[in-house]
């Protein structure tokens, strides 16, 4: 049996941040012993050569989907100022970060972790699967002082082509295979969850009079005084916004404007399938539940067409070739994409099981510690926002800005559009 390896630092994954945890690793420790684990064959995660398929494209333009000491300049990528980013332009940047800062060289490819033990000194016994020449599977045993999953929460699945399809989500994802297939010219029916959070944005990369580049306006300094975010320092200026009426009452315009004209630009209100998939709260509340318009063609001129058809009802059962749905409708179909999120449990087998609870959540950080931050973010967060929690049932209320009954504390607020989960 071959002796085990022993690394410093172990990663799983090379995409877009398992390859910056990589290239600052050694930056900060050069001499350390690095060794990162990635199951395609190529640098990318998400973005790696083998998952591109045409028409592929970043929801981001160029200039917002690159790294600080790394610029996706024109003369090296060829991406027009304003342009959304090709998939194969991102790999290839990805691929040229790697080799530039020594990454390349650390990776293994086609090596599918299986499990990652704890041991009693802190360090992880890491189990991983590689093919061989053979075509068969190696399987290898290292250890590692510490570990960081980058693994990401994105499947490898790949839609055939098919005459009837049905396309189940409402998230970005979901838009992105329906458009995939409308602009084939194959029919394609949309489920939307009547029964879950509707639709999610999709805007347009300019809003607002003021033609502001939306992805832009949460790394605004000025757009953070708008967000009544628990961890933000306290100012005048945001006492003014969040703790007065006249402060609400301007919080509440400008983002009405952008609410109304992320309508009109869309052109939602056009065609009564494209109504369905106006969200049912403010786009305040949007948080990371936003797409922009990415499309060559108009995604909503395939709704016109009578290309795509949207529903807004559960999925209550399969057959083999029918979706049926709760208002009665029964879609044939031979292919059905599920675009309906992923659970929070990690793709390897962490041991001792103790790691993870039975509903397979991180169960890491001590209970009393997440209790304490809990009532932390609570105390700190309430006093200072008055907004409630939209729902589609309640959306818009009377008063939005008024005061209202505490609710849990909201996670991720770290933008001035977020979305509470």
């Amino acid at each position: 049996m071959s002796e085990i390896e022993e690394f410093d630092l172990l990663i799983v994954g090379i995409g877009i941040a398992g390859l910056p945890m990589a290239k600052t690793y050694l930056q900060v420790n050069p001499a350390a012993k690095l060794l990162v684990l990635e199951a395609n064959q190529s640098i990318g995660g998400t973005w790696a050569k083998e998952r591109l398929y045409e028409g592929l494209q970043s929801n981001n333009l160029v200039g917002m989907l690159e790294f600080s000491d790394f610029p996706m300049d024109f003369e090296t990528f060829g991406v027009a100022p304003g342009s959304h980013v090709p998939g194969t332009v991102l790999h290839r940047y990805l691929a040229a970060y790697a080799q530039r800062f020594g990454v390349y060289e650390k990776v293994r490819f086609g090596c599918y972790v299986k499990s990652a033990e704890l041991k009693g000194d802190g360090s992880w016994e890491v189990v991983y699967e590689k093919k061989d020449e053979d075509g068969g599977t190696d399987e290898v045993k290292v250890v590692a002082k510490k570990m960081v999953l980058a693994t990401g929460t994105t499947s490898g699945e790949d839609m055939e082509k098919s005459e009837n399809v049905v396309v189940a989500g409402g998230s970005k994802s979901a838009a992105d295979a329906v458009y995939m297939t409308a602009s084939k010219g194959r029919h394609v029916d949309w489920v939307i969850r009547k029964s879950g959070r509707g639709a999610a944005w999709l805007s347009w990369p300019y809003v607002s009079p003021f033609k502001l580049q939306f992805e832009k306006l949460p790394t605004i300094r000025a757009m953070t005084l708008l967000s009544p975010c628990f961890d933000s320092p306290s100012s005048p200026i945001r006492y003014l916004l969040h703790n007065t009426r006249l402060g609400r009452a301007l919080v509440r315009g400008f983002f009405s404007i952008i609410h109304n004209d992320m309508l009109t630009l869309g052109k939602f209100n056009d065609h009564p399938d494209t109504k369905k998939l106006i969200p049912p709260g403010n786009v305040f509340w949007s948080g990371t539940s936003v797409g922009i318009f990415n499309y060559p063609i108009d995604l909503f001129s395939l709704v016109q067409k009578g290309l795509i058809n949207i529903h807004l009802a559960d999925v209550t059962s399969l057959t083999p070739e029918t979706v049926n749905l709760s208002d009665g409708t029964h879609l044939k179909a031979d292919t059905v994409v599920l675009a309906t999120g992923w659970k929070l449990a990690p793709s390897i087998k962490f041991l001792p099981d103790s790691l993870t609870s039975e509903e397979k959540n991180w169960n890491f950080l001590p209970p009393t510690f997440k209790s304490q931050s809990r009532r932390r973010r609570q105390r700190d967060f309430f006093p200072i926002s008055r907004i409630a929690r939209p729902t589609p049932s309640t959306w818009p209320p009377r008063r939005s800005l008024q005061r209202t009954t505490l609710l849990p504390p909201l996670p991720q607020l770290h933008s001035p559009l977020f979305h509470p989960q």
